[in-house]
């Protein structure tokens, strides 16, 4: 299945939440147009097919806050490598809704590969090693997000492919995995903007304290 990135879902959104034109009168008998399928049939929506939804690839991203010289290998390169001299600011520092922010990374990787290696030291300077097992924690490949079934709206042959996002939060003595998933709702997220036909917000997975 190929990758699909937030850029890329954020674009297929909009274009799903496009309404459909009317014509000001019907189409005569001889009017291409009359043969025009309508955009429900182009793009042969349909209820999705699989539940719940499930994945084969991802992509994956490093935020810190409070550490010093984190370094993250993950997939067969260094994901992460920050300054051991300079501390990098604290998640309250940008306010409550620090995670909204946070990209898309490194994409299109097949699950999964070995374990991520990490390597940072804490606000008081304490060193810490862990492996994150990312095949471990997502074993059964299936989706986290927070769409009922019922409200998510139809996509192409009924068929989910959009790859989501594995975060990796380091927070000081605190690291934190999760999964953010775009998802088609019915329903507009932000009553008045057409383009928030969706939701992508992270959802914890699994947390470790050193």
């Amino acid at each position: 299945m190929p990758g699909t990135t937030f850029l890329h879902a954020l674009s297929i959104a909009a274009l799903l939440a496009l309404p459909a034109c009317t014509p000001a009168s019907p189409p005569t008998k001889d009017d291409p147009m009359s043969r025009a399928p309508a955009p429900a049939d182009k793009f042969n929506l349909q209820p999705v097919k699989e539940w719940p939804l499930t994945f084969d690839s991802h992509s994956f991203g490093v935020y810190t806050y409070d550490t010093y010289g984190v370094e993250v290998v993950y997939a067969g390169r260094i994901q992460l490598q920050e300054s051991d001299t300079e501390l990098q600011r604290s998640s309250a520092s940008y306010g409550p809704d620090y995670r909204s922010a946070w990209g898309s990374g490194h994409i299109d990787i097949r699950n999964f590969p070995p374990p991520a290696e990490v390597k940072w030291r804490s606000k008081d300077g304490t060193p810490h090693q862990a492996r994150i097992d990312i095949a471990e924690i997502f074993r059964d490949e299936v989706v986290r997000h927070n769409v009922a079934r019922d409200e998510m709206s139809d996509v192409p042959h009924g068929e989910y492919r959009f790859d989501p996002h594995v975060a990796l939060e380091i927070n000081d003595r605190t690291l934190r995995v999760y999964m953010q998933a775009f998802v088609p709702t019915k329903h507009l997220q932000i009553p008045g903007n057409r383009y928030s036909g969706s939701r992508d917000e992270p959802v914890l997975v699994k947390t470790y304290n050193y």
